[in-house]
């Protein structure tokens, strides 16, 4: 539906005074207000009560957030056709870039309309507007980008102002009115037109209307007169049309001189010619100007400088608008050209640059395998699991040894096992946080560390055991053996197992993108999901840590040559001490430095445990071969072979 709301005074009349009952068909006339339908269409009651209200009546608008995305994004799209097309014909861009269905319907409707094609005014070329063109050009000026982002923001602004007064909003047409008006809306075969004689709204069929339209402008009896006429004005001046149908546009300009008398005069300081040669269109004589200041000098417009963009305007209070203050824009906010009144923010995932001139991409933050703190934690990383294997095949090499068999040696074997996946599950705390890195690391830690402990655990269980069942009448000897060492691992693994199997099965952890930690950064991270989770399986890991350095501790006197209980002891204060000073470090920090304190407090607890108990033994069996036999361990401890 076309519908003309300018106040210009249309040809509706003349192309009435010369309508016959052959020019349209099916007239159809309808005595009311203010509507006289010419169409054919027949109009409901409702229909002209809308139309009665005239042209001018703006209805009030019912807004709907995503209409207004929707043509915001229309109208930035068009935005940067504009730029694009024209940025393409001065950088001779390939015609192939362009789309083929993304010629305009006008282009198409007019091109059709020459002279020779007079009698066939409706013969559009259908086919290049059947299908319309979705192409969206490359953003290639960051200004239209930021004007773009501006326009969104603010139009999705008033929208919010708008739902929190809707209440106080009071339409003027009802519903059945709305639905009319849409239905009017979308019959493309009606134009609405004001008469020049009488003010009414006239209802015209528009293909019959473009008729009539083209038998008028392409009346050579009309041209000819127009384009032949010549008079002077009463200013003298000759008003004629050239051969481009253009007439001569020529303007004085005077300067208005007051004096102290009260006498002003207006001379004549220069003048605007079209017609003119090139660049002497606009001449101005500055001799003869006098300007309304002390010293005669052009005065300024502004008592205060520009404000450059990232700073905003604020108004001095009781002096005019032209003297402000610059401001800088706060943080998150940008303004992006001079003068700005207020400074708006950035997109969500974006924030300022340096000048704050301009809306950058937030930089993402996460512990990385190739910045210098992810490589030493790494390099740690893999030298602690190669010592740990070192240690296993020198343990197998010397599987038969004293020392390697007194104190269970499969409880070594599983001991280093689990250090060496200790070390392993480090590297799933670093890199790029994913769903399933999310979902084991801190399961896995929990597991293994549960695992390792336990072994100690047993370990130190097995060394009292030992000892107190040298004594004949000691009930202890019949817990001597494997069963002991094993329940206890079984269940201190099993205990850990179950609390992170509940963990994942209610509340399983995930990535998150965290942007309120740190201003200007987004933090990729593993959300926990359940911190009531988390600290009860680093609890029942320290509980387990405690119980096996006070055992240990209790035993650390027992006479033996080598009495391993000493070094339990002294591994297990290591590790409490070092979880014990994770604690606040890890809620002290944000980001890839949290991550990094408990892969540190992780690889420096396994280095504990692999140094302190196992270094003793490997210095014995590579440094000190004599002391590696069953005389020496038994001549010092008194022990019996069987308990050994």
């Amino acid at each position: 539906m076309v519908m003309d709301i300018t106040d210009n005074k249309t040809h509706t009349n003349g192309l009435l005074n010369g309508v016959n009952g052959t020019e349209f068909c099916n007239v159809v006339s309808i005595d009311c207000k203010y509507v006289i339908n010419l169409s054919g269409y027949e109009l409901s009651d409702c229909d002209i009560g809308v139309l009665d209200r005239g042209l001018k009546f703006v209805p009030t608008v019912l807004p709907r957030l995503y209409e207004l995305r929707r043509d915001v994004f229309c109208f930035n799209r068009k935005f940067n056709l504009l730029d694009y097309y024209s940025r393409s014909v001065s950088e001779d861009i390939p015609l192939e870039d362009v789309s083929d269905n993304s010629i305009s319907s006008d282009d198409s409707f007019y091109s059709c309309h020459s002279h020779e094609g007079i009698n066939a005014y409706c013969k559009l070329n259908i086919e290049a507007i059947k299908v319309k063109s979705d192409f969206m050009p490359p953003q290639r000026n960051d200004s239209i980008t930021n004007f773009n982002v501006s326009l969104t923001y603010n139009v999705e602004k008033e929208f919010y102002i708008y739902l929190k007064h809707k209440n106080d909003v009071r339409y003027n047409m009802d519903k059945k009115e709305w639905e009319c008006l849409n239905k009017l809306s979308r019959k493309m075969e009606l134009i609405f037109k004001l008469s020049n004689k009488g003010g009414k709204l006239v209802v015209l069929n528009y293909m019959q209307y473009l008729k009539m339209c083209y038998k008028h402008l392409n009346d050579e009896q009309v041209f000819h007169y127009v384009r032949n006429v010549r008079f002077r004005n009463k200013a003298g001046d000759l008003i004629f049309f050239d051969e481009n149908g253009e007439s001569r546009a020529r303007y004085d300009i005077i300067n208005w001189q007051a004096f102290p008398d009260g006498s002003l005069r207006t001379p004549l300081v220069g003048g605007y010619d079209s017609w003119a040669l090139d660049g002497h269109e606009l001449t101005i004589n500055s001799n003869i100007i006098m300007w309304n200041t002390e010293n005669k000098q052009v005065p300024r417009s502004m008592c205060s400088e520009s404000c450059s963009p990232g700073y905003r305007k604020a108004t001095r209070r009781g002096e005019p608008l032209c003297c402000f203050d610059c401001v800088p824009c706060a943080k998150g906010e940008i303004s992006n050209h001079t003068d700005c009144v207020e400074c708006f923010h950035c997109p969500e995932y974006y924030w300022p640059n340096d000048r704050k001139d301009n809306c950058i991409p937030k930089p993402i933050e996460f512990l990385s395998y190739v910045e210098p703190l992810g490589v030493s934690l790494c390099t740690s990383t893999i030298i602690t699991c190669l010592l740990c294997s070192c240690i296993l095949c020198i343990f197998i090499m010397n599987r038969n040894t004293p020392i390697v068999k007194a104190n269970n040696r499969y409880l070594s074997y599983v001991l280093l096992l689990g250090l060496m996946f200790c070390c392993l599950c480090s590297f799933i705390f670093i890199g790029y946080p994913m769903k399933l890195t999310c979902m084991l690391r801190q399961s896995a830690f929990g597991v293994i560390f549960s695992i390792s402990v336990s072994c100690i655990l047993a370990k130190t269980i097995t060394v009292v055991i030992a000892f107190n069942a040298t004594n004949p009448a000691s009930k202890l000897r019949n817990w001597v053996g494997s069963e002991i060492p094993n329940s206890v691992i079984f269940v201190g693994s099993s205990v850990q197992f179950l609390i992170c199997i509940t963990w994942l099965i209610s509340c399983t952890p995930f990535p998150n993108l965290n942007m309120e930690s740190e201003e200007g950064k987004i933090i990729v991270e593993c959300n926990e999901c359940s911190v009531v989770a988390f600290w009860c399986m680093l609890g029942f890991l320290g509980f387990l840590a405690t119980v096996s350095f006070a055992v240990a501790f209790l035993s650390r006197k027992l006479p033996d040559s080598f009495n391993e209980a000493k070094y339990i002891t002294f591994t297990m204060l290591m590790f409490v001490s070092v979880w014990l000073s994770f604690v606040p470090a890890y809620l002290s920090t944000r980001g890839k430095y949290m991550v990094a304190v408990e892969v540190f407090a992780i690889i420096s607890s396994t280095a504990a445990m692999l140094g302190c108990i196992f270094f003793p033994k490997c210095y014995i069996i590579l440094l000190r071969p004599e002391l590696n036999s069953k005389e020496y361990l038994i001549g010092k401890s008194g022990i019996s072979s069987k308990a050994l």
